[in-house]
């Protein structure tokens, strides 16, 4: 393989293209996998999958030292299906033994609750009974999701992923004619308690 930078064209031997597309397979394969996943082994698998085919890709292309830290990754994944825990997978200890902090999938979950607390505010007024269904909704306590709001809109947000997922989610409902009714129901219908 080679790329020629006068052209930018990037020319693959016979070898590298059945590499190539033994890496596609790998990344197919993993999302059919993921789709089926119910368990977290299932999902583990999926993961691990998918690493394969980006650790070919990525070997074939720019060689084996740049995908240490995916494999590395790869055989982690693989030692928690066997039932142990590699270190990488330990938590960081909290400041003073106080709680971790929340993982961006629950930031995700309280943003896209936020939002929709939000939209209702700006659209119809905001009523308490409003904030405690969309909390009932999502599965979370209804102070936990004001204080979240307050968060979400300050100047600092309690992470990247909860002030980007928070604005997608504003600039969706913006954009579209649904009543906050209409939005929770379609939105909450899409995340497990």
């Amino acid at each position: 393989m080679s790329l020629n930078d006068h052209e930018g064209i990037l020319r693959l031997s016979p070898d590298s293209m059945r590499t190539i597309k033994t890496a596609f397979g790998h990344l197919e394969d993993a999302l059919a996998r993921r789709k089926k996943a119910t368990q977290p082994s299932e999902v583990r698998n999926a993961t691990i999958v998918c690493l394969s085919g980006l650790i070919t890709l990525t070997q074939e292309m720019f060689g084996p030292e740049q995908v240490r830290v995916a494999i590395e990754l790869q055989g982690a994944l693989e030692d928690l299906n066997k039932g142990t825990v590699n270190d990488i997978f330990l938590p960081c200890k909290t400041v003073r033994g106080g709680r971790p902090p929340a993982s961006r999938d629950k930031h995700a979950v309280l943003a896209t609750a936020s939002a929709l607390v939000n939209y209702k505010q700006m659209e119809h007024g905001l009523k308490e009974d409003w904030i405690r269904r969309v909390a009932n909704s999502f599965g979370i306590k209804k102070e936990t999701l004001i204080s979240f709001t307050k968060k979400v809109t300050s100047k600092k947000p309690p992470s990247d992923i909860a002030m980007i997922t928070y604005e997608k989610v504003r600039e969706q409902l913006s954009s579209c004619d649904v009543t906050p009714e209409e939005a929770l129901s379609r939105i909450s219908s899409g995340f497990s308690k």
